[in-house]
């Protein structure tokens, strides 16, 4: 049914509502022609909030898109292998860079994006100023931009940036002005943030650096969200702007008023009146029945309670990005999932079962070698999900693409490596192993004694 303003339209409260009335079953794809003779405006500046006063006064160029990433996700790339390639459209500026501007065009008049150029080259605090109209620089500088979240997490240490309050929206005109308290605010709990994101439409994403593994940072997600509310009411923003409300259903109430959220109430009522899909967020069809909370266990607290083995330091940073699940046959990653199709035969599945294994494991001594008739025993299965995470790391062709193409540079070959010594310690090897460990020494007696078992051809040139 279309939307004249009179009509209602259901489809629009079952897209909004996340899975919380109905299930879809099929969907209509409208397709739109590619935009032609795209350019891009590419800045540098020195600083996070003067990119950010330069995009908002840009938009009144009407481009397409205006993007921005901070001096985080920078210096994150500085440690990429990328980094090669794309500091040559930073030019001059690729040391001092603090902050970049990706502001595009398409069917755009020449003399518009020469406007938009001369004033973002006067703008305060820039250091570079280009435009790019080649094909390949565009895709080059649009593929830094979408690799922000894996970036992020590639960030060595142990805290890494944690998407919580991510995508506060609020009107572009005050967005300097919020984030600049949103630091304040992060400054106040001695915390960095990894910050990206869509300066025309008023979100940015914001990732404070937390680890998640400690008991004190785990207390800080719900002080922060907290405070992070209310100054994105002060703002007259959402909480949410692009990737709902999940667990953030608690703030509802104070975002939407009593009033609205009553109604979504009674909606949620109507359609499932039994509190059957997505239970607990969004809205609720009884007052009575709890709204999703933000004090729920995280992974930090599975990881914080798993054994620390040398596996464990690279399967967690895992954020399940799933730049791996590419059927892509120009990128490197991953041929098994390629083949097989099978998620977990992926850098990401290997990551999860992994994962789910150390948790598994618990505190047990993992790797300790007993006799060879005690490792016998164990063969038979200990409940302990070996056998499953061996299966999928089994067909790893250790042809290492992960361990650069990855944003985490997780390297699934020496991961398994560090799985297969504590594999074997509690299970016998294959006999094969074996015969592979002392082939060399094998090979005089095999060439004399078993030498006429193999058929051999002869040819005559």
């Amino acid at each position: 049914m279309a939307w004249d303003g009179t009509a209602f339209n259901l489809n629009r409260i079952l897209c909004g509502a996340e899975g919380t009335l109905g299930v879809t079953t099929s969907a209509c794809l409208q397709c739109v022609p590619l935009p032609t003779n795209r350019q891009l405006l590419l800045i540098c500046f020195d600083s996070f909030d003067s990119a950010l006063r330069c995009g908002t006064s840009l938009m009144q160029y009407n481009p397409t898109a205006i993007e921005t990433v901070d001096d985080m996700v920078v210096q994150a790339l500085r440690d990429d292998a990328s980094w090669s390639q794309v500091s040559q459209l930073l030019g001059s500026a690729k040391d001092d860079t603090g902050a970049i501007l990706f502001v595009a065009f398409s069917d755009s008049n020449i003399a518009t994006i020469q406007e938009a150029f001369d004033e973002a080259r006067t703008s305060d605090g820039v250091l570079l100023a280009s435009i790019i109209q080649d094909p390949s620089e565009i895709h080059l500088a649009w593929s830094f931009r979408d690799r922000s979240v894996g970036l992020l997490s590639s960030i060595d240490g142990n805290r890494t940036p944690i998407p919580f309050v991510e995508d506060c929206a609020v009107p572009p005109e005050v967005l300097p002005e919020f984030i600049r308290e949103f630091r304040q605010l992060l400054d106040k709990h001695d915390l960095r943030a990894g910050m990206f994101g869509h300066i025309d439409a008023g979100v940015i994403h914001v990732r404070p650096a937390l680890d998640m593994q400690s008991i004190l940072d785990r207390n800080k997600v719900r002080v922060i969200s907290d405070e992070v509310a209310s100054l994105v009411r002060k703002f007259r923003g959402v909480l949410w702007g692009e990737h709902g409300k999940g667990f953030r259903s608690e703030f509802g109430p104070s975002v939407f008023g009593e009033e609205i959220w009553q109604q979504m109430c009674h909606v949620k009522t109507a359609f499932d009146p039994h509190n059957q899909f997505n239970p607990r967020k969004v809205a609720v069809p009884n007052a009575s029945i709890p709204i999703a909370s933000l004090d729920t266990p995280t992974r930090g607290n599975q990881d914080a309670s798993m054994q620390q083995l040398p596996v464990l330091s690279s399967v967690t940073r895992c954020d399940g990005n799933s730049e791996c699940l590419s059927s892509s046959m120009h990128q490197g990653m991953c041929p098994t999932y390629r083949v097989t199709g099978d998620p977990v035969h992926s850098p990401r599945g290997r990551s999860e079962v992994l994962r789910h294994w150390l948790s598994r494991i618990g505190d047990r001594n993992i790797g300790r070698r007993g006799s060879f008739f005690r490792r016998l025993l164990n063969s038979g299965g200990s409940g302990d999900y070996s056998h499953e995470v061996r299966s999928a790391l089994d067909g790893c062709l250790s042809c290492k693409a992960c361990s650069t193409d990855c944003p985490m540079q997780i390297d699934i070959p020496s991961v398994r490596a560090h799985f297969y010594a504590a594999y074997f310690g509690r299970y016998p090897r294959p006999l094969r192993d074996f015969a592979w460990l002392h082939m060399e020494s094998l090979l005089p007696f095999l060439s004399t004694k078993f030498a006429r078992l193999v058929p051999v051809q002869y040819s005559l040139v």
